[in-house]
């Protein structure tokens, strides 16, 4: 436990922040401070009631960017120290307070959509907005955001941004850092700076890059603007192939991947992995994962690519999956009776986001050859 820099006291903190906001938004109920003072990482000891580390002397709720300038120029002014915090996922002690009398500044109600903007395909939203929401609405226009993070139901923007998080689509839509086009961060005097919404810079440093994934050390960022893209699910096709052990199936995706080729899900499973995921036919054996999606020639070229490498390993037979119809198309080229390869049309339940009406039920055929 780290001692306290600031003079004043838990007391005179809880006033101040009072005085610098309103009281609605200044939490002390000693129940939320003690879940305050962690993470998920700490999720079995919180839930027997162990809380071993100090207690923030308060939760702030900014509603403002304006309301997170005046806690940190506040906090900045008499050393006190701050944990920025939104849709606490957060599983690796992050949000933890390891100093006395913290400040625990959440910002889960800075929660607006500012603006959807097809035409450059970006969207701008307040560092609460939640993932799931913000997808959700996105996709009843037709678009999707490229990011699925097992947090995706939980996760805010903020947090997304200032951990550097990584989704399971990365392969094709990139990670978090790769659709930041611009953000607003405040700094820990209080200033407030806005990085332009424009694609790529040619002059000096790209400084979106001190703040993403700076984890609340460095500013609290309050807004950011992030790439969108065309959701087309009725094109997408999904692979399954069960392989001896895990250096084939690495062999495979690599193939693939180096090959110049995207699938948006590339995973290899472990037999001890995949008997969670696909305990239904692992047969123990290792996993291995993909889906194309994008435009159908696209999806088709990597589907094409994908039998034709899984094809000159000993899973010489599989089968393709499609979105669209549910149905399954044998493409085997070999009688060769080393493992067999097994492939279901929806995507496992890690990669299965709520479906809008208009697409309807996911579908449900397997095929095992």
């Amino acid at each position: 436990m780290a001692q306290s820099l600031s003079k004043l006291t838990r007391e005179d903190i809880v006033a101040r922040l009072t005085d610098l906001l309103t009281a609605e938004q200044i939490v002390t109920d000693g129940e939320q401070l003690k879940l305050a003072s962690v993470d998920r990482f700490k999720k079995y000891q919180s839930v027997h009631g162990i809380f071993d580390g100090p207690i923030p002397a308060a939760i702030v709720n900014a509603r403002s960017t304006e309301d997170v300038s005046k806690v940190l120029a506040f906090a900045d002014d008499n050393r006190i120290n701050v944990v920025a915090r939104t849709g606490r996922t957060g599983t690796e002690g992050g949000l933890e307070t390891a100093v006395e009398d913290t400040i625990v500044l959440d910002g889960s109600a800075l929660d607006e959509i500012v603006s959807i903007d097809a035409e450059n395909m970006q969207v701008t939203v307040q560092c609460g907005v939640p993932l799931q929401v913000l997808e959700d609405t996105l996709r009843e226009q037709g678009l999707t955001t490229g990011h699925s993070p097992q947090s995706k139901p939980l996760a805010q923007y903020g947090g997304l941004v200032s951990t550097r998080s990584i989704g399971q689509f990365s392969t094709l839509y990139g990670a978090i850092e790769d659709m930041v086009v611009g953000l607003e961060a405040v700094f820990p005097d209080g200033s407030v700076t806005r990085i332009k919404n424009v694609p790529r810079r040619a002059a000096g440093p790209d400084i979106r890059h001190v703040v993403i994934g700076n984890e609340g050390a460095l500013c609290y960022i309050t807004e950011v603007t992030v790439k969108i893209f065309k959701y087309q699910p009725e094109n997408n096709e999904f692979h399954g192939f069960l392989v001896d052990d895990m250096a084939t199936g690495v062999k495979v995706i690599r193939e693939v991947v180096t090959g110049g080729f995207k699938p948006s899900v590339v995973r290899v499973y472990s037999p001890e992995d995949a008997r969670q995921h696909f305990s239904h036919f692992y047969k123990e054996k290792v996993v291995v994962v993909f889906v194309a999606e994008g435009p159908k020639g696209i999806v088709r070229a990597t589907s094409e690519e994908i039998e034709r490498v899984v094809a000159q390993y000993p899973t010489r037979r599989s089968t393709r999956g499609s979105s669209r119809t549910g149905s399954t198309t044998s493409t085997g080229a070999s009688t060769r009776s080393r493992p067999r390869s097994r492939s279901c049309s929806p995507r496992p339940s890690w990669a299965t986001p709520p479906r809008s009406p208009s697409t309807g039920p996911a579908p449900s055929s397997c095929t095992t050859t």
